[in-house]
Order: C-alpha cells, then structure tokens, then sequence
C-alpha cells in the first residue's frame, strides 16, 4: 500500500494515507486456509495500533468500543464450502471403495496395470469419460466431436475454468449419457483403431463395474439435492449475514440423511424450498430404471460420504451455526457487511484471467499480466470515456511520467526475487545432498551389521526361521532387528513404516512379534503379481456382517473427527431458568430432526431424577451434568435432561 502511495504523494504523507486507507478494511472474505487465520490476526493487531492515529478522540471511547472497531468480520466464501464438500466426498467415496471392494481391483485394474493413488475409482472413471468425451477432451485419443454429433446436449463439463461443484456435476452428467448407452452407441461408430486406445477403453472397463457406477450415481444424486441448491442460494442476491439459517438448514438436512437417505434415493428431499431440484433430463436419469446393485452400492456410498461432510460442515461453518459468531448477528455487523457478498468469486476470477494470459500469451512479464488484469477489472476504459479531455490529458500524462518509476520498482523486485529464490534454492541442494549422505551411510551401516550377525539379508521366511534356530533365545533379539534395520535402510515405500517399528506403546516388542513382521516385510518385497482370479473385477452383490461392521465402523471413524469439538458460547447455568427454549430430537427410529418449543422450570431435584430420567441418560449424570425440569407446549408431562450437555451438542436455543 506504501509502495502504491509513494508514486503520486510525498513520502511524509504515505504513512497517513495508507493508514487511512486500511483503516476501512472491516471485512475480509477467505476459504478459512489455516495461513488466513494467522492474517486476520495481524489485521487485527495492526488495527488496533494505528486507530488511535486516524481516529477522533480515540481515548474518549470505551474498551468495549475501541475492540469493536479493531475488529475484523472474517467471512466465510460459500463457494469454497462446496468445494470442500467435494474434497470431503472423492475421500469418502475412496475409504468406502476400499472397504466394499474387500480389496479387490476395480475397473480398469483388473485389466492393465495402474495405480490410482490417492483418488477414488469412481472420480477417476468421471475424469477419464470427460478426458474422452467431454468439452475439454485428449485432443488425439478422446473423440469429443464425435460425441457431440451423437447425442443431442453433451452435459460434461471441462474442469478447466470450472472449479466449483464440477465433480458433482458431471457425475450426473456420466450417469445420465451411461444410461442412455451414448457412450457405448458412440464407440461403436468409430474406427477400431480408435475404439481399442487404451483412454476408451478405460472408460468402458471402469462403466463394467457396480461399485463405480454405485458411487457415481452418489456423487450425482447428491449433485442435484444437495451442492447444486447450495450454489443456487450462494449465487443469489441476498445479505451475507442471512446464510446462517440456510446453513443451519444444511447441517440439518445433512444429519438426517447420513443415517437414511431414503428420501434421496426415491427423489424426494428438498434442501432449501426456495431453490428446488431442477427438473431436467440429468435430473431424471438418476432416478430412471435402475440395477438393483448399483442402487445398494449408491445407497452405501451416500450414506459414507455424507458422513465426512457432515464433519466438513461442523469444521467449516462453526461460525455460522447456532452458537457461532456470525449465527443471528446483530444489526452493528449486519450493517458493516452490507456491501459483502456471498463469494469471493472476484478474485478467483482474477486467477481465472491470470491462467488464461499465461497459457495463450507466455512470455507477458508479470507486471504486463498485473497491467492488463487491471484494466479491464477496473473498467478503466469506460471510465476515460467518461472524462473530459482536459482530466483524460491530465491523467495519461500521470502515467507516462511514472511509467519509469513503476518499470524500476518491477525490475528491482524481480532482482530481489530471483535472489531470493536462488538462495532457497541452495539451501533445498544442501539438505538434499545431506540427507542422501545420511542414507547412505545408514545403508552401509545397517548392511555391515547384517552381514556380521547374520552372515547377510534373510529372502524369505525359511530363512527367518532357519537363522532364529541357529541363535541362542538371547541373541535372536538382536539379530531380527539388525535384518529389520537392513530392509529400512533400503526399502523403496513398498513397506508400510509400522512394520519397522521396535516397540509398542513405550514397551519393547517381543522376538514373536519382530519375527512376524520381518516375515510380512520381506512377503511385500517379494511379492508376486496377484493373478486374474484374485483380481478380477468386483461383480459379487454383498452385504455380509462383516462388510456392515466395516461401514459402520467407517462412518464411525468419520463421525470422530469432529468428537470433542464443543459449542464455544458458554451454557448459561442459571440463565436457563424460566426461559422458553427450542430443543431438537431425532426421534427413535425417526429420520428427520424434530424441534420442540417447552420452557426450562428449574434445577431438577432428586425426585425428578429418579421419577423422570430416561435409563440412556445415566451416563450424564454420572459424568456429573446438571439436569434440568422442563415441560413441552405439546405436552403436559415433565421432563428432565442434562440441559449443558445438549447446548454442547447444538440441539439447544434460547428464544
């Protein structure tokens, strides 16, 4: 800001002007990365020590005032929610594949050799359809004109340019065309040449399988029910401040079907009335004749995903939900953000532009690209048609004469720069050529000590067994772990990093246990190819005890990544009392949360513990909650509930 300032004021004034300038900087707009915390708070504390310079009487004021001026509103993009959600779902769908598949290979893998690494089959099939078929599409080995021709609306999207809810989308889109068979009608017409690369035929491996198309069809219905309404609602015009209550909406909606979502699956759940499900022909192929598989799969693979962005909302959207600084703001913030918008769809545009200037014009310099962005964001053309010509000559004069002045500062920062970075550069070398020096004499040293108790490196694991009888019970310690060492020292990734270990929870591993894993460390060494039959694609319909305890144990371990993550705003102990309240229940065997209105009467008293508590509640009380008496509208019986317990939990408000 200084640097900006000092090209048309005098250097004694570019102080005051830059600190009167970011003294109006009130609200900020972030996808809550964990650098932009750490920004907000040096905003905050930089606020705090020039305001009393730019402000009037500043020491007249109250503390709780002047904290309210230094204060920043830090907003949240919703765009960046649903591209949370996507991060959250493609890392579900990829746990749940590995547990229904039972570790068995999936579509194309069973063919040819690939490793998908960390990204889930059924996203990678999506990935590679619109590689093949869709707008931005492998410009020798995809076949999108063909395709075009073929069907009457291609409904794939490119992922270039479009960063938002494009997962979601074109998993209906791929449902949709599989449905109809245009893929498999397409490649049918062309050459056989083209038919038989290995990009097509891909797409038609991956298509064979009910696991894949289980989770596409997840992705896709919850496309149309749940991430295409969100952006609806945060595209249109509205008060950021009035997010809350569909956010709190959205955690609702998101509760109620991880645990049954049979109203997704038969069309009917409605996220938002105001913005409904768009009734189209993608819309409709979800829900079209659908294999009895693929809807089990579908039905498994939404109720996992939803699980991992329930934990994505409770992360996200703290600040939004009841309890939350920005649930239910009153009208001091509601006027300071008026001018806010929902997204921050502004600047990603700006990086939108800067990604096409670099690919079609690559050897614009930086500050060409700075110059161009700025002026057509700034519409500065328009606004010199609006000038007269004495102020348009006044202005391109301005320009010309700091155009050296700009062009030095560029020059001397990219120097800076490229110094910089050289330097970095260095120090990255060094580290790198230290830590292969360690290596390597890590390597020597555990090979020397292998050879010296061992006579050299056990293959396999007779020779496991053969060199623990050869040793006293007294030396067989010591020589495991000179083989375990050995194999560290050269092991490539192929082991998992427990199978090396020494101890267990602080205690020494027995000469048993260092046995077995040197065994299963040299078993993943020499593994062989796994053959067809034991890799053949997934088509065994399952729903085993053993496969319902894994998934309940998946959503599980899902769930417990927010366990513990408390409401802030402290319950209000006595309060409470006499106040009228909402408390929400998911009723027994219900699928919906159900609010109740009732008023708090008192403390419970002994009797009412014994008279009224549920038996499920024991647990509270013997952890030491207090229980409080209350009664329902609907209702004329008491009640008593461990009250903190639930305002933990948000399922309880004050009215």
């Amino acid at each position: 800001m200084r640097e900006l300032l000092s090209l048309e004021v005098i250097s004694a004034e570019t102080e005051k002007r830059a600190e009167l300038l970011l003294a109006k900087v009130k609200n900020t707009m972030t996808d809550r990365c964990i650098v932009n915390k750490k920004f907000i708070r040096l905003l905050e504390e930089w606020r705090q020590k020039f305001l009393p310079s730019v402000i009037d009487n500043w020491e007249e004021l109250s503390t709780q005032v002047k904290e309210k001026m230094a204060s920043v509103n830090d907003l949240y993009c919703g765009k960046h929610l649903v591209l949370n959600f996507q991060e959250y779902a493609t890392a579900a769908l990829q746990a749940w594949e590995t547990v229904e598949s039972a570790g068995r290979k999936l579509g194309r893998e069973s063919h040819i050799p690939w490793n998908k690494k960390s990204e889930s089959a059924a996203m990678l099939a999506v990935r590679t359809v619109c590689e093949a078929f869709g707008p931005d599409a492998h410009p020798q080995a995809g076949c999108p004109q063909e395709f075009k021709a073929f069907t009457k609306q291609n409904y794939l999207r490119a992922y270039r340019g479009n960063r938002f809810n494009v997962p979601f989308e074109n998993s209906a889109a791929t449902y949709y065309h599989y449905v109809n068979n245009h893929f498999k009608d397409v490649c049918n017409t062309l050459p056989a040449r083209k038919q038989s690369n290995t990009l097509i035929k891909s797409v038609m491996w991956d298509l064979e399988d009910n696991i894949i198309l289980g989770g596409i069809r997840a992705m896709g219905i919850l496309c149309v029910h749940l991430s295409t309404p969100l952006m609806h609602m945060i595209e249109s015009r509205g008060h950021v401040m009035d997010t809350d209550r569909y956010y709190t909406r959205l955690h609702d909606f998101v509760y109620e079907q991880m645990e049954d979502p049979t109203d997704l699956l038969n069309d009917s759940a409605v996220l938002f009335p105001e913005y409904p499900p768009k009734e189209n022909e993608v819309h409709k192929g979800l829900y079209s004749e659908v294999n009895e598989e693929v809807d089990f799969y579908a039905k498994q693979s939404i109720i996992i995903i939803l699980h991992n962005i329930f934990v994505c909302i409770k992360r996200q959207l703290e600040d939004h939900l009841p309890g939350g600084k920005h649930h239910n703001v009153d009208n001091r913030v509601h006027e300071e953000t008026e001018t806010c918008p929902r997204d921050n769809i502004a600047a990603e545009r700006m990086f939108a532009g800067l990604d096409y200037l670099k690919r079609s014009r690559p050897n614009l310099t930086v500050l060409a690209m700075q110059g161009i962005l700025l002026w057509s964001q700034n519409k500065s053309m328009e606004y010199l048609d609006k000038c007269s010509e004495e102020e348009k000559s006044k202005l391109i004069k301005a320009a010309t004469k700091n155009k050296r002045i700009v062009l030095k500062s560029y020059q001397d920062k990219v120097k800076e720069m490229k110094k910089e970075r050289q330097e970095i550069m260095d120090r990255q070398q060094q580290a790198k050529e230290e830590k292969k020096r360690k290596l390597v004499a890590a390597t020597v040293r555990a090979t020397e000590m292998v050879n010296k108790l061992c006579d050299g490196p056990c293959t396999s694991s007779a020779d496991v067994e053969s060199m623990m009888s050869m040793k006293a019970p007294s030396d067989q310690r010591e020589a495991l772990l000179a083989q375990i060492d050995y194999y560290k020292s050269v092991n490539k990734g192929l082991v998992k990093g427990a199978l090396f270990f020494k101890s267990k929870a602080g205690k020494p591993l027995s000469s048993s246990d260092l046995s077995n894993n040197l065994k299963e460390i040299i078993r993943v060494v020499n593994l062989a190819p796994i053959s067809q039959s034991e890799s053949g694609r997934s088509v065994i319909f399952s729903d085993s005890d053993t496969l319902q305890e894994e998934r309940k144990s998946l959503r599980e371990k899902l769930l417990s990544k927010v366990k513990g993550r408390k409401r802030k705003e402290p319950f209000p102990e006595t309060a409470i009392l006499h106040k009228r309240i909402k408390h929400k229940f998911l009723p027994e065997g219900g699928k919906r949360l159900v609010t109740y209105h009732g008023r708090v009467l008192r403390k419970s008293t002994q009797q009412d513990i014994e008279e009224l508590m549920e038996s499920s509640d024991q647990e509270y009380l013997d952890k030491g909650y207090t229980f409080y008496t209350l009664m329902y509208d609907s209702d004329e019986d008491l009640y008593t509930y461990p009250l903190e317990k639930e305002w933990e939990d948000n399922c309880l408000e004050i009215m």
